[in-house]
């Protein structure tokens, strides 16, 4: 992340600390600025602070920023000190709510103007930094221990009185966060203010206000239930060159800080702050595949998201420079939670369909079959265009003038927020066209183009199924081949990805892939087939396998990761790291990930679930995914899938009917039951081990009956 920065404060805490080990990182930003001397220091005590504090100031330097974290429950402080010119100050530090407010009261009174401030817990105590000068200035107000609705009322208030936001630092209070901040009336170039953002919301914040021109001002992390969010200021005054890193364990801070020492940047601002390696205790839900040791974290997060949902099934796969290095899957495969999901498990993918749609045309334009320019519809226009569809009215002028570059970009001029997404339509558009519902793409294709655009082509961005629907019948055309049939030749099979690791999935549950998980949501609606029949909403409400290009398709993780691992989300082809992508599907009954790190690293999630009562949001899941990933201090590096099963351990004690025996972790193990040797009958449901012992009760007395007589015990 390279820019220019002013502050940056970092608080992670709250009652986690209490319930596992914390450890450490830092952010810090450097700049080219010209200033006297200066020193900085982290990872200080109380005392050692208090120490230092006075150490410095009989020095003659002054305290510019400091901010309080914990581990372990034991406070911690960074601060940054320097000898540029400063009128009378005076910094406090560990004060309670109460003290700080008898402070501000204070130094308020003796002429004193707030210009930092910082809150940060200590158990579930909420406890305060802050600096004051005196002198004389514009107007100005300040705010603490806000909630975020109390937090954004604010905002809006004081901006509406002409106030700009000078500083904000979040924190976290027995799982609540909260807020201080401090807004003048000073007279500045354009600023925006972002609070609770993710961290994959904050680069992107971060990435498009640098794009305009504008330089962070001040950032504060902090963590809710584990996960971090961002609070940040940008503004547009003139700054020099700058340089920023976050999330350095402490040897890494130190070797930033000698790196850009050497390179003639000054330190501007450091903070620390803790990661919880234990937020809350993990929910016991079972889990198959290989388990990694030290990616551990990974399983802990599914479990702990999963539990706090309710979430029936889920399947992992991460994969780290090209090499899938864990594939998991967790749950049930079946609604009546007796048979467990498996790694090979297929799920529907939902919108993850569109970087897939979007790689197969940028391929086409690659190979001179296609032109981004080309017209999307043939209605006469000079050029012609693609599609030589029959418009159901007479349709929108403009459409003539559709790209394949616009479908792409999703400015083709539809919006859904407007005139509604025709993707879930079926039933409305079958009887306008006057044929049996569901209408397949071409039938929905036809409709829409008897309907006005909403936007005109290219000048309006708006994320529309219907594009990609529209780009995957152009693939068809232009390539000669089914969809799902060019996607495995030219993307998917030169991956060593074969044709029953990703296909088109089906509606109906009796038509599905025997491999996907049933679909969990609580909504009915009228069942696409049957107008006047209602049905659980995975189950008919909508036609998926019109939606074949852009959220139709079925996957394993794995097949997907080894996707991410040769394309970039956008659909470029990919070539090394360094890039920063999240892509998020959603369907009835489904929620699934796609994430590429700059690291290296790939995660792909899976889920047969997008809602349930606790309301809780699944966009967590990608934080969640990420501080697994930062908190690996050492990855493997042995392709998972290319590791030969091992043999089961065969240590068995038969006493009376009972068969004991010590379980492996991630192994699936189902009892059976024969009488001629033959033909198998399970015995009870299958079940995954954990490493604990386990007994299967045989049937060895009683009256005989088809299946008894002999037994065995199979291990997968």
């Amino acid at each position: 992340m390279l820019g220019m920065a002013v502050l940056l404060s970092f608080a992670i805490q709250g009652p986690a600390i209490l319930h596992g080990q914390q450890v450490d990182y830092y952010a810090a930003v450097w700049d080219q600025s010209t200033v006297p001397a200066w020193v900085a220091r982290h990872r200080m005590t109380e005392s050692d602070y208090q120490a230092a504090f006075n150490d410095y100031a009989s020095q003659g330097y002054r305290l510019r920023q400091v901010s309080g974290y914990a581990i372990n429950g034991v406070d911690y402080y960074a601060a940054l000190w320097d000898k540029a010119p400063t009128p009378g100050w005076v910094a406090r530090h560990r004060m309670t709510a109460a003290d700080y407010q008898a402070a501000f009261d204070l130094y308020l009174s003796q002429g004193y103007r707030l210009v930092w401030v910082n809150g940060y817990a200590i158990g579930d105590s909420d406890y305060y930094a802050a600096i004051w000068e005196q002198g004389s200035g514009p107007a100005w107000v300040a705010r603490h221990r806000m909630t975020a609705a109390d937090y954004q009322a604010a905002f809006d208030l004081y901006l509406s009185q002409g106030y700009r936001l000078l500083e904000v630092s979040g924190y976290t209070i027995n799982g609540t966060d909260y807020y201080a901040a401090i807004w003048d009336q000073s007279t500045v170039p354009a600023w925006v203010g972002r609070h609770r953002m993710t961290e994959s919301d904050y680069q992107a914040a971060f990435n498009d206000y640098a794009s305009q021109g504008y330089r962070l001002r001040q950032v504060s992390g902090y963590s809710i239930n584990g996960v971090d969010y961002y609070a940040a200021v940008w503004d547009k005054a003139p700054t020099p060159g700058w340089v920023a890193r976050h999330r350095m364990t402490a040897a890494a801070y130190q070797a930033a800080f000698d790196l850009y020492l050497g390179q003639g940047y000054r330190l501007v601002a450091v903070d620390g702050y803790s990661v919880n390696t234990d937020p809350s205790p993990v929910p016991d839900i079972p889990a198959s595949g290989v388990p990694v040791l030290a990616l551990q974290a990974f399983d802990d997060s599914m479990k702990r998201f999963m539990g706090a949902r309710g979430i029936p099934a889920a399947a992992l796969c991460v994969s780290r420079n090209g090499t899938i290095l864990l594939e998991r899957a967790y749950g049930w495969q079946d609604q009546g939670r007796l048979i467990p999901l498996r790694p090979s498990a297929m799920f529907r993918i939902a919108s993850l369909c569109k970087p897939i749609t979007a790689s197969a045309v940028q391929a086409l334009i690659a190979q001179g079959q296609l032109s981004p320019d080309a017209n999307e519809f043939n209605l006469g226009q000079a050029g012609g265009g693609i599609l030589a569809i029959t418009p159901f009215a007479t349709p929108d002028p403009r459409l003539a003038s559709v790209t394949v570059a616009h479908l792409l970009a999703h400015t083709g001029g539809w919006d859904r927020g407007l005139s509604g997404d025709p993707m879930f339509e079926s039933i409305s558009i079958a009887s306008a066209l006057a044929i049996p519902s569901p209408p397949g793409p071409e039938d929905i294709a036809r409709y829409m183009m008897g309907r006005p655009l909403d936007h005109a082509p290219g000048t309006t961005y708006s994320y529309s199924n219907f594009g990609y629907m529209l780009l995957g019948l152009i693939l068809q055309q232009v390539s000669g081949s089914n969809y799902t049939d060019y996607i495995h030749s030219q993307l998917f099979s030169p991956l060593g990805v074969a044709a029953t690791e990703i296909e088109l999935g089906h509606t109906l549950p009796d038509q599905r892939n025997p491999r996907e998980p049933w679909y969990s949501d609580p909504g009915i609606g009228p069942s696409v087939f049957s107008p006047s029949q209602n049905v659980l909403s995975p189950d008919g409400t909508f036609y998926l396998e019109a939606m074949e290009a852009h959220g139709g398709l079925i996957s394993t993780s794995e097949a997907y990761a080894r996707f991410l691992n040769a394309y970039w989300i956008d659909g470029s082809p990919r070539a090394g790291n360094g890039q920063d992508w999240t892509f998020l599907g959603s369907l009835p009954g489904t929620f699934t990930l796609g994430r590429q790190r700059p690291d290296g690293v790939n995660i792909v999630a899976f889920f047969n679930q997008r809602t349930d009562s606790s309301w809780l949001p699944y966009e967590d899941i990608q934080a969640q995914m990420d501080a697994a990933a930062m908190s690996v201090t050492s990855w493997p590096s042995q392709d998972i899938t290319r590791i030969l099963p091992s043999q089961p351990r065969l240590s068995f004690n038969l006493a009376a009917n009972r068969l004991s025996f010590v379980s492996e972790e991630g192994r699936i193990y189902q009892a059976q039951k024969s009488a001629d040797l033959h033909t198998w009958f399970n015995l009870g449901a299958p079940f995954v081990g954990d490493g604990y012992p386990m007994q299967v009760v045989l049937d060895l007395n009683g009256t005989p009956s088809p299946g008894s007589g002999f037994y065995r015990l199979m291990i997968e």
